[in-house]
């Protein structure tokens, strides 16, 4: 599954670009996660406009990836958790993907998680599955966007756009 991360970060960066200064981030990774990130390895802290993508690289294969139990998905639905996760934060994709093939929603990928996974798509297939987990990505964009319109209504264009292309090609 080494080349699985590759592909999934690809699609990412297609999404998550440069410097943001609105929101302090470049390449979708936030100064307080570099900030957290650097503490917990004993590195100095440093602005994120100075991180490259291969550091950015790093990061999210540690802790998007790896961390959350990505890895451990098929393919395609990490590239799709990995994203989410990204986007929207890591538990939150966790838990809507536990609610959606009726496990607990404890943010922890484990064993009863695939299991009831492997039911879901065995029973309605893998791209149900991936749509499912989309609509409630958008679901949850939208209840953001709604409730915090002036936090979160600026990126409801753009996050629907993304969730739109990330659709599988039927």
């Amino acid at each position: 599954m080494g080349n699985d991360f590759t592909e999934a970060l690809k699609q990412t960066f297609s999404f998550e670009g440069g410097y943001n200064p609105r929101d302090p981030s470049k390449y979708g990774i936030h100064q307080k996660t570099l900030d957290e990130w650097k503490r917990s390895h004993g590195l100095p802290l440093v602005d994120v406009r100075s991180i490259n993508k291969n550091e950015a690289r790093v990061i999210y294969k540690q802790q998007y990836y790896e961390k959350p139990g990505f890895n451990k998905l098929d393919p395609d639905l990490a590239r799709q958790m990995f994203d989410y996760g990204v986007n929207m934060g890591v538990g939150t994709a966790i838990r809507s993907l536990q609610r959606i093939v009726g496990t607990p929603n404890d943010g922890i990928i484990g064993s009863h998680t695939l299991t009831k996974i492997s039911e879901y798509t065995q029973k309605y297939g893998k791209t149900a599955l991936i749509n499912a987990v989309l609509d409630d990505r958008l679901l949850r964009a939208k209840t953001l966007a709604s409730t915090y319109p002036n936090t979160y209504g600026k990126y409801l264009k753009t996050w629907e756009r993304r969730i739109r292309k990330l659709r599988p090609k039927e």
